[in-house]
């Protein structure tokens, strides 16, 4: 597993350059990926040139620019987009985004389950493996694809839960990290977050209503609780060296991923209804009871801006210099909305709708 995973990972890690003869080495990170900021999992995947959304089995393009209205992820200039024989149309379970490349699960007609990709215009679609173990569970999963990592959240005939992960290019098959060991297994994993060489989990101990949130660092199988009660809401996110969480109820925490402090509450939330999202700047809270007011808290605690709209906030995607929105009343993950992310900081950012062909 830790081979597996250390080859899935190994674009993301650290590197040196060299500028030129006799210079010292110079210390790189990797862009951000930001498809680990999605809130709609299995819906959005982001790519340098394109937004993919996948909504009612139709994938969808959104240029980072916002210069184009939202269109049919389809190729063909005389296509009506109105029939499946259009290539926007996508029967997948799942869809995400790895080094430009649009990856999804899908059955094949034979019902047999597999992991394909296409560029990120659509096309040159291609099985990449067939997830063999994943056909034999009669597909009673949930899948989230992010940072090179296909991971599986399967239940079983008694609906007792576990999560498996595998790499995206190699042919290995998923392999259980939460619910395998002796002392795992009387938890059920109902959920879980994949982030850049981290993955979380929600585990439920039998005869217990209460989660805690579980993080296992990828390229080490080390594990750690963050949390002992949280909701499944959390959605934990990566900034740094910390992982940051929300709690109905109480509010934000951090705390630094080798364990080495305990976590710290740096926003105070007492809304039992309050939901929040993070991105690798800022926390987006919403109270859908309250309306439909929209709350950006930064790293410390302070909200640098409170966006009331007449929709109610849902947040979709994240990028460097934008965040994408639907209205959550319409169940729809296809963006309706934008912000650009960098007017934040002076509280001057403003909404604008996104069109639609």
């Amino acid at each position: 597993m830790r081979k597996l995973i250390c080859a899935a990972l190994a674009g993301t890690l650290l590197c040196t350059a060299l500028t030129g003869c006799g210079s010292q080495p110079v210390e790189e990170k990797d862009p951000i990926d930001y498809n680990q900021y999605v809130n709609a999992h299995g819906s959005v995947a982001l790519t340098s040139e394109n937004c993919a959304f996948l909504q009612d089995m139709r994938l969808y393009t959104l240029d980072p620019d916002v210069s184009a209205p939202l269109a049919p992820l389809c190729a063909d200039e005389n296509c009506t987009h109105s029939d499946p024989t259009c290539s926007a149309w996508l029967d997948a379970l799942c869809i995400g985004a790895w080094e430009d490349m649009i990856y999804y699960v899908a059955a094949d007609n034979g019902g047999r389950i597999g992991l394909y990709c296409m560029d990120d215009q659509g096309r040159e679609r291609r099985l990449v493996k067939e997830l063999t173990s994943l056909s034999d569970w009669n597909a009673n999963c949930s899948y989230q694809i992010c940072c090179g990592v296909l991971a599986v959240n399967y239940w079983d005939a008694e609906d007792k839960r576990s999560v498996y992960v595998c790499s995206l290019d190699d042919d290995s098959q998923p392999e259980c990290v939460f619910g395998a060991d002796e002392d795992e297994m009387s938890n059920d994993y109902i959920g879980l977050e994949l982030r850049e060489g981290w993955i979380f989990a929600y585990a439920r101990a039998e005869g217990s209503d209460t989660l805690a949130l579980w993080g296992m660092a990828l390229t080490t199988g080390e594990k750690r609780l963050f949390d002992a009660d949280v909701p499944l809401t959390t959605r934990p996110a990566l900034r740094g060296d910390s992982v940051v969480w929300f709690v109905t109820g109480e509010g934000a925490y951090s705390a630094p991923l080798d364990g080495s402090e305990p976590a710290k509450l740096f926003y105070t939330s007492s809304s039992e209804t309050e939901y929040g999202v993070f991105d690798d700047l800022y926390l987006y809270l919403i109270d859908p009871i309250a309306g439909n007011e929209m709350y950006v808290i930064d790293s410390t605690g302070r909200t640098v801006q409170t966006i009331d709209e007449d929709f109610l906030p849902y947040f979709l995607a994240s990028t460097a210099d934008k965040v994408f929105f639907a209205d959550a009343h319409t169940h729809d993950t296809r963006p309706q909305y934008w912000l650009d992310k960098t007017q934040l900081t002076s509280g001057s950012a403003e909404v604008h709708k996104i069109d639609a062909m």
